[in-house]
């Protein structure tokens, strides 16, 4: 029996014996639908381990839960991270590839997990953020900053959780949300619980299409006419299948599943949007499982779970596809002046892909150990410690120290500073390893080191409550993997230095008075990620910005409630950047969406009517260069909720 084998025997043994912004029903002040609201709000807390962010008191947090998801049920994640935060989201046009780019780092340097399983693809070692509704999600947390001793390979630049959670209100509840736009665009999506007593059934359903085929400024031809863009259409659905049982309060069974079925044509470059000799399509199924246990006892918690995932994509003829393992052990204990949790994971990749030798496989297995100690009520320190054995690769273990302390603390106003360090890693992907059948042993794993410092700050009165929020960071990434060109291929070395830092800062002012309600949010981010090390010594951007990273990123949303009626508008600037030539710059582009809208309320029943316009000044931009992103254009929502 191999290692990896005698590691999943030993955990199947044991197996056996979860802030920015708000929903738009909160800015309705009919008493009605407060009522309503605050018995939805109410979530359960289940038996089980803490959440990883508890033991890193240093880093920035944001946090979206399901009431602040609940009316844009409609879009991907990429779609409302981009619209909410500050952070970095590349598409290559609506509903095409997306992902995300947190603090200057890379697609593959964001750690995605849901309810604990790792959603990146293990042979491109990224995920593709338009692959994922946020009709499937109850919260959202972004933890900006490396982390891999708490999340482990890839917690570089930050990680992004995804869970769902049971309520455990009996009888029947859930929504129907419909939303249809220009350009051909539908989404329909279904969320039904059905409880009891003690169990619960979830069910997610959703379908999802668009056209795509609207007008741009084609910048590649000498007149710079205006083309409608073509070979851009998507269809996509999905569901979520998840059974909970609880019969006592110190343990809990759960059960999920997960398929999505996922078809677009390639958006081509807008120099090819005519050539139909180079229109491609491409197709991704998804299919995951998972079984998990949560058990309490006293101080000490344990979660245990094990599954299956299995992806696939077929682009052209060409399949590249993966089945996954992943099994999980984790326990704490929790007393009042310190906490420590300790776990184990294990995963077994069989890739299926027609570029791979025949027999590649990989285990990869992980032990971790965090620990809390607040030896004084104003003082948290935190530290973590992961080590990373992955097949035919030597990974460096990675820790991780978190402080924080409240300076000011009384009835009206909160002052917390904060700092962390930590050392990260990422592996080279399985492409970066086994891709034309070769098996490049000589990679190393990208090491990354982070610092960053801030403050937190809060202030309340009466109806007024203000949060602004500062953080300065600096991050050093060695052994940054490039693809370099040798005759008629390329092949990965570990040829790049970079270094990031910045500020991000964040204000949000909330003012409720009668029947009013208001509320600003302003997010601001400088970000330069300078390369120092580059491919060759005649490398141009030795010194420079890194490619299509912008140093400012803003964004900002003014939201008010009066009655049963809401309003919205929300700002998005991101700077100029340059391509990969450090002389091809890209101009800067602003975006402005208002949104209107009015809930019906009737006993437990409401029903939202939301117009929206998007891009309302028809700024013709390219978020990525020479791919065409949509005007102005618009969508009516229907939510129906019972």
């Amino acid at each position: 029996m191999t290692r990896g084998q005698s590691t999943i025997f030993l955990l199947m043994m044991f197996c056996v014996q979860p802030y920015m912004g708000r929903a738009v029903d909160d800015f309705v002040a009919s008493d009605t639908l407060r009522q309503l609201e605050e018995v939805r709000v109410l979530g359960h807390k289940s038996p089980g381990p803490s959440a990883n962010k508890m033991y890193s008191a240093g880093s920035g947090f944001i946090r979206f839960n399901a009431e602040q998801l609940s009316s844009v049920q409609h879009l991907d994640l990429g779609s409302y991270l981009g619209k909410r935060t500050a952070l970095l989201i590349k598409e290559r046009g609506r509903g095409m590839l997306s992902s995300v780019s947190i603090r200057g780092t890379a697609a593959a340097h964001t750690a995605v997990k849901w309810n604990g399983l790792d959603l990146s693809m293990p042979t491109m070692g990224q995920t593709d953020f338009s692959h994922l509704p946020l009709s499937f999600f109850d919260e959202v947390s972004v933890h900006l900053g490396g982390e891999s001793a708490l999340y482990g390979n890839g917690a570089m630049g930050g990680s992004i959780m995804l869970t769902t959670s049971p309520k455990f209100e009996q009888g029947v509840h859930g929504s129907l949300h419909q939303c249809i736009g220009s350009y051909g665009y539908t989404f329909s999506g279904l969320l039904l619980r059905i409880a009891g007593k003690d169990w619960e059934s979830r069910t997610n359903v959703f379908y999802t299409q668009a056209a795509n085929d609207y007008t741009f400024t084609n910048n590649t031809t000498y007149d710079f006419r205006r083309d409608t863009l073509k070979n851009a259409a998507f269809k996509n659905w999905g569901v979520l299948q998840e059974l909970y049982y609880k019969p006592e309060d110190y343990f809990q069974l759960t059960a999920r599943v997960w398929y999505m079925d996922f078809y677009r044509e390639i958006q081509p470059p807008v120099s090819m949007n005519e050539d139909q000799r180079r229109y491609e399509n491409i197709t991704d199924r998804n299919f995951r499982a998972l079984l998990n246990y949560q058990g309490e006892q006293g101080a000490f918690k344990i979660n245990a779970q094990m599954g299956y995932a299995y992806d696939y994509e077929l682009f052209q003829t060409d399949i590249i596809a993966a089945d996954k393992l992943p099994l999980l052990l984790e326990m704490e204990f929790k007393q009042t002046q310190w906490s420590l949790k300790a776990g184990i994971n294990s995963e077994y990749i069989k890739p299926k892909v027609y570029a791979y030798a025949v027999g590649t496989d990989e285990w990869r297995t992980e032990v971790y150990l965090f620990a809390l100690w607040k030896p004084l009520e104003r003082w948290v320190f935190t530290a973590g410690l992961r080590q990373l054995r992955v097949s035919d690769v030597a990974v460096p273990i990675t820790p991780s120290l978190g402080v924080s302390c409240v300076l000011w603390n009384n009835t009206e106003h909160t002052l917390k500073w904060r700092a962390a360090f930590s050392r990260n890693i990422k592996i080279p992907t399985l492409n970066d390893r086994y891709w034309g059948g070769l098996k490049n042993t000589y990679l190393k794993p990208e090491i990354g080191l982070s610092g960053e410092t801030g403050f937190n700050y809060n202030y309340a009165f009466s109806d007024i409550n203000l949060k602004a929020d500062f953080t300065a960071y600096y991050s050093r990434i060695a052994d940054w993997i490039h693809w370099t060109p040798r005759g008629n291929r390329s092949y990965p070395e570990n040829m790049n230095l970079v270094d990031a830092y910045g500020i991000e800062c964040l204000l949000q002012l909330t003012k409720q008075w009668e029947e009013w309600k208001l509320e600003g949010t302003a997010n601001y981010a400088y970000t330069p990620v300078i390369k120092r090390e580059g491919t060759h010594e005649w490398d141009t951007g030795v010194g420079k910005q890194v490619p299509h990273q912008p140093q400012h990123v803003v964004n900002a949303m003014l939201e008010a409630g009066y009655r049963k009626f809401i309003g919205q508008a929300g700002f998005h600037l991101v700077g100029s950047r340059h391509s990969s030539d450090i002389f091809d710059v890209m101009r800067p582009y602003a975006l402005l969406d208002i949104s209107v809208g009015y809930v019906f309320s009737i006993k437990n029943v409401s029903l939202l009517f939301l117009l929206q316009a998007n891009n309302v000044t028809g700024t013709d931009y390219q978020n990525m260069k020479n791919y065409a992103m949509p005007g102005r254009n618009y969508a009516i929502t229907l939510r129906y909720s019972f």
